[in-house]
């Protein structure tokens, strides 16, 4: 977990052979990504998770942070303000470089 307490943001990466290497089975990482929020001062958490050909990304918040939007925007998804998610149609590197492109900004402008 990476905890960035200056842009109130936690966030996990699952790789595909972290999850072959714990025999992940569908469900195992549901609720992981509230955790992050569980941290004083945290107010938005993300979880990637590696699959053969794409990253799902599950996306959390407290408060009025509009995690939606972020989802929406970049990452081809969707949901409510406080739960989303998306896809990225890539590499897991590719994604975390965009991820810490867009998220101090994002938080910045939802303070």
């Amino acid at each position: 977990m990476v905890v960035d307490k200056a842009n109130q943001t936690a966030w996990f990466v699952l790789s595909k052979a972290e999850l072959k290497r714990f025999n992940h089975q569908k469900g195992d990482t549901e609720g992981l990504v509230n955790y992050g929020l569980a941290i004083e001062g945290i107010r938005a958490a993300a979880i990637f998770v590696e699959h053969e050909d794409k990253v799902k990304i599950s996306l959390r918040s407290k408060d009025s942070v509009p995690v939606n939007l972020i989802a929406k925007e970049y990452f081809s998804g969707g949901g409510h303000t406080n739960a989303a998610g998306g896809i990225w149609e890539s590499d897991m590197d590719s994604l975390i470089e965009k991820w810490k492109s867009i998220y101090p900004a994002f938080m910045a402008t939802h303070a």
